[in-house]
């Protein structure tokens, strides 16, 4: 992958500013053979959802469990030369095998690093100050109820462009076994990949050749229904990738019957002619795996209730008998089941404005602006009761 591809992609997902959930990816620079350590957001294609990690970067790396195996700020140390087509002095350095990779994390053994990218480990990442760049998001990016107007809005041309980007991805390449495409790990082959999509062929556009081969071109024209259809699905990718820790337990739900479904299976709703089958299995995966969707503009109730909440947390210390009360008026009884799950009032008003990995680093208080907030926080404690959190 050459440097200017992998600048444009870190321009384009640096322009993200709030977290993305994904996974750990170590890019080889085609011609200096240089390892890059970047982050990969599947919600996005191909390169529009790579972020090459940067000084600044908030990373949170998760274990199979979904627990943190590192978290901290991105600080590359013990580097070696300027790359001179980087103007921002970004540099390289080299270990013991020669091999030249990109900067070492300050406080991280360089093997263990190394291994969290070869493991490809999935992750949560808060870009940077230097990552918030100008510019327009790729419209994927964003609440899914806000996408067909996003796409709509999209001069032809461009459309066109990122649905060609788009579909490539979800078709893959290749013939036979040797096919990979966006819905391998979910544990289907290349003619349910094309049925999916829900593409009108007939006569010789048979699903085999609509599948290309590395470098081939695809015999799909544009067509708008199908590319909102591949919003949605990459959607579902990062759900599932985000949610499930191997492609065996993402073919697995994808094969079961699911209570949100009516006890259908989410392949067999994929399958189906309709838009509407898309939309509630992505539904499902998020509330199934705890993904969240990408927030849109908050509402007026959502920034009257931050606003006070940023008053909360900057005089917590000084005036915390504040935070029970204000919840309580937002949710009744929350903070008596917070007592009695935590073990004091004191306890409670600190578990409300600390972030909960439960809540994908959200605080619990941060949650209270929307009915569906404050019934996940109310089941959170139900779940734990009568335990004590930690």
């Amino acid at each position: 992958m050459g440097l200017n591809v992998l600048k444009q992609a870190a321009e384009c997902l640096g322009q993200l500013v709030r977290e993305a959930c994904g996974f750990l990816e170590a890019i080889i620079e085609t011609g200096t053979e240089r390892v890059i350590w970047s982050f990969r957001d599947p919600s996005l294609p191909s390169h529009e959802g790579l972020h090459l990690l940067e000084n600044g970067d908030e990373l949170r790396v998760l274990d199979d469990a979904g627990g943190t195996l590192w978290e901290g700020v991105v600080r590359f140390e013990r580097l070696a030369f300027p790359l001179t087509s980087r103007p921002d002095g970004d540099l390289y350095g080299e270990d013991a095998l020669g091999m030249w990779f990109h900067g070492t994390q300050k406080g991280v053994d360089p093997e263990t690093w190394r291994c969290l990218f070869a493991q490809r480990r999935r992750a949560v990442l808060r870009p940077g100050p230097r990552s918030s760049r100008q510019g327009k998001l790729h419209p994927f990016s964003g609440p899914v109820d806000g996408l067909r107007a996003r796409l709509a809005a999209l001069p032809q041309q461009r459309a066109e462009e990122l649905f060609e980007g788009a579909l490539r991805q979800w078709l893959g390449s290749g013939a036979g076994a040797a096919w990979r495409g966006l819905a391998y790990g979910w544990g289907l082959d290349p003619a349910e990949v094309v049925m999916v999509l829900n593409y009108p062929v007939t006569g010789a556009d048979s699903p085999s050749a609509t599948i290309p081969e590395r470098g081939g071109e695809t015999l799909l024209p544009f067509y708008f229904p199908v590319f909102e259809r591949l919003g949605l699905l990459f959607a579902l990718n990062a759900a599932l990738l985000c949610g499930l820790p191997n492609a065996a337990s993402r073919a697995s739900w994808l094969s079961s019957g699911n209570a949100r479904l009516a006890g259908l299976h989410p392949t067999y709703l994929l399958r189906g002619s309709e838009m509407e089958g898309v939309r509630p299995v992505l539904d499902a995966a998020r509330a199934d795996l705890g993904v969240e969707e990408a927030a849109g503009p908050p509402s007026d109730e959502e920034r009257r209730h931050l606003a006070f909440v940023e008053e909360l947390d900057a005089a917590r210390r000084q005036n915390a008998a504040r935070v029970l009360p204000y919840v309580e008026r937002l949710a009744g009884t929350l903070p008596a089941l917070a007592a009695e799950v935590l073990g004091s009032r004191n306890a409670a008003t600190e578990w409300f404005m600390q972030p909960a990995l439960a809540f994908c680093e959200k605080r619990p208080i941060d949650m209270l602006g929307t009915a569906a907030g404050r019934e996940r926080v109310d089941l959170l404690l139900k779940r734990r009761r009568p335990s004590v959190y930690g």
